[in-house]
């Protein structure tokens, strides 16, 4: 099962740089970098069926190929900017991880104006 696989590294890499970090905190930080880009090549795989299911669905319920287009926008820049935030964070730059964040909602409203654009012109001819 993936994600025991991945729990377990996860848990062994975390204690690795518990014990890392006080001697040497830049080589704890790189470790948890190059662990989390390792867990993530690990699920990108799954990724992919994931994209056949949304595609059998965008065709059989007749939606728009731009929405799916749109979401699996959203999704991935809420997944890079926690990543990038929780890297900040683990190298005790909150006010930087707090930026990203930031920058990463403003990212999904643009993402989503389009969405917001059809749902108004829905609304409006339905009045």
């Amino acid at each position: 099962m993936l994600i025991a696989k991945i729990s377990a590294f996860g848990i062994i890499i975390a204690i690795v740089i518990i014990l890392l970090r006080h001697e040497n905190k830049e080589l704890a930080i790189v470790l948890s970098l190059m662990s989390g880009i390792f867990i993530f090549s690990l699920t990108i795989l799954e990724l992919n069926n994931v994209l056949i299911e949304i595609k059998s669905i965008t065709q059989n319920f007749h939606i728009n190929p731009v929405y799916p287009t749109i979401l699996f926008k959203i999704i991935g820049i809420t997944y890079i900017c926690e990543f990038a935030s929780q890297i900040c964070i683990d190298a005790g730059e909150k006010s930087i991880a707090d930026k990203i964040e930031v920058g990463g909602k403003i990212l999904i409203m643009s993402a989503s104006i389009p969405i917001l654009n059809d749902l108004l012109e829905i609304i409006l001819n339905m009045i």
